[in-house]
């Protein structure tokens, strides 16, 4: 039985690579995202005697000793989630080359993670209203997916509605932007190389290290603009090393 606390929501979008006019693909509908502040704050709700502060302090010293064990060749096991390297590339001689080979991390979720997503309750809530859908995000550097981006590199969106327009009143609000997951500083992409509805390529800003969501925000619905703009954020976060 599906704990109270487990529930999702997904909403529907047209799939519009197959000709059925009838088929959708689902997405879950997020509540937001959960840092470690959030996290802090919810366990003291749990009832622990511990400031928020001192909290938030432990999680953030554990996210850097995990990461410093994982790229020391750790293999990370928590609660959460299982993590070790390995590498990619194809090697002819004795020799690590960072042109021809790439360490990766692989990461699972835990018997006890995977047992909550099982037990969530899931509602499905139809057709999303119609708006930008943003679905991938591919770096033509590295070809990665959804992941870490080049700066001053082309980049593309995929989706459906997404072409980028809108009325001088609104100029400041429409466009492409990276917001900083650090101090939630916005940067605004300037160079755009195709506009369409189903592919945005651009030209990524000259970005500093560190983790990045993508919002798009468009005035334009099909063929006429609204009278204000939606925005859409990638559910993935960017990287830039």
């Amino acid at each position: 039985m599906a704990k109270e606390t487990n529930k999702v929501d997904i909403q529907l979008y047209d799939l519009a690579v197959t000709p059925d006019p009838n088929d959708y693909f689902g997405r879950v509908r997020s509540k937001g995202t959960i840092d470690n502040e959030a996290i802090a704050s919810r366990i003291k709700k749990e009832g622990s005697e511990y400031q928020a502060e001192t909290i938030i302090e432990l999680l953030n010293r554990a996210d850097r000793i995990k990461s410093e064990g994982l790229a020391q060749g750790y293999n990370v096991n928590t609660g959460f989630v299982n993590a070790r390297l390995s590498v990619s590339g194809v090697f002819y001689e004795e020799v690590f080359d960072p042109k021809k080979h790439q360490l990766n991390a692989s990461i699972n979720l835990t018997s006890n993670t995977r047992e909550l997503i099982d037990e969530t309750k899931v509602t499905v809530l139809g057709q999303a209203q119609t708006g930008p859908v943003l679905l991938k995000v591919v770096d033509s550097f590295t070809g990665e997916i959804n992941a870490q981006i080049t700066p001053s590199n082309a980049i593309t969106i995929y989706g459906d509605r997404i072409k980028i327009d809108g009325s001088e009143e609104f100029k400041d609000e429409v466009g492409l932007f990276f917001i900083n997951l650090d101090d939630q500083s916005r940067t605004k992409v300037t160079q755009l190389i195709n506009n369409e509805n189903k592919a945005v390529i651009f030209m990524v800003p000259a970005l500093a290290k560190g983790n990045y969501e993508l919002e798009l925000v468009t005035q334009l619905n099909r063929n006429a603009l609204l009278k204000a703009p939606r925005s859409e954020k990638l559910e993935a976060v960017l990287i830039v090393n």
